[in-house]
This record gives structure tokens, sequence and C-alpha cells, in this order.
């Protein structure tokens, strides 16, 4: 059956004079993200129509979705409004949750939206890292992990380092004694 997408942006963006719009949203049909793209048609200087083509981003939402790294390392990406379109937690791409309130989307866009690697506090209260990138379609990729996590491998070195120096004070110590 027919369905009115005239409530959609990329239509009003067409309807309004623009030659060329896009959007990212859930599609009516298919229920999953999407990406479309539409332009006017014409007969004469008029516009008489919207042609649109929409094309799912489902696998690229999966693939970001499922990235993890080590407990508490994962990803997610947001369009250029700051809505979700992949996150690991499904609900928010369902609901196409908006997320410019995340102290790590605030801190991007507060910068106009250029690559930014900081650090704030998760959701869960403890300290993180995150970088941020804006792709070419003008979305934004995000990753982040708790600092504590990120820096476990540095701090066992700086561990292991502590404790063969105080081996090799104690040996040249004893040998220096029995000298």
């Amino acid at each position: 059956p027919l369905k009115d997408y005239s409530d959609r942006q990329y239509y009003k963006d067409i309807i309004k004079g623009k030659n060329l719009s896009w959007q990212t949203l859930i599609g009516k049909t298919s229920k999953k993200p999407a990406l479309v793209l539409a332009v006017p048609i014409k007969s004469g200087d008029q516009i008489v129509g919207v042609m649109a083509g929409a094309m799912t981003v489902d696998a690229h939402s999966r693939n970001i979705a499922t990235w993890k790294t080590g407990k508490t390392g994962w990803a997610f990406l947001i369009d250029e409004k700051g809505f979700v379109i992949a996150h690991p937690i499904k609900q928010y791409v369902v609901k196409r949750k908006n997320l410019n309130s995340d102290p790590l989307i605030a801190n991007f866009r507060k910068r106009g939206w250029t690559t930014i690697t900081t650090q704030f506090k998760n959701s869960k209260g403890n300290p993180a890292l995150g970088h941020v990138r804006s792709t070419r379609k003008g979305w934004a990729l995000v990753l982040q992990q708790e600092e504590a996590e990120v820096f476990r491998a540095l701090d066992l070195v700086q561990r292991s380092a502590m404790i063969l120096l105080a081996c090799t004070v104690l040996v040249v110590t004893i040998i220096a004694w029995l000298s």
C-alpha cells in the first residue's frame, strides 16, 4: 500500500526548493536505519513531485554497534543532528535517540564538529576517554572506553618497572655491602 512521506524532512526540503536533500531515519517500511536521498521532479520550473531513494544502513549499524574492545570500550554513530544511527543499545536506534546532551557529543558540537579526543564522565560516572570524528557524510563516529581499562596495560608496565628497579637497587646494595 502507498505511504505518505510528506512528514519527512527530505520531502519538506525539496518542496521548499532545494535541489537535493537527504535524511537519516528509521524507515516506515523496513523499520531499519536508512539514508534517504531526494530530488525534485519538475515540469518546467514547477515542482510536481519528489523522487526519493532509500538505502538501509543496517550493515553499517550492525558493524559499528557490535564493535567492542575490552569490557568498557564500544562505538556508536550519530547523524549530523545528533540522532543515533548505530548504537549497542538497540532501543537508541529504534527510537532514534538524540545524543546531543551526551557529554562527549556536547563537547564535540561545541568545538565545531571537529575531531576530538577528550576525557569525560561516562553514563556510570566513571572517568572515560572518548574519540569523536566526523565522517564525509556529516555523521560522527564515536569511540569510548573507561580510563582505567585504557591505561591498565601501562599501569602494569610501570608497576613491573618499579619492582625491577627496587630489586636492582636491593641487589646492588647487598653486593656493595658484601664488598
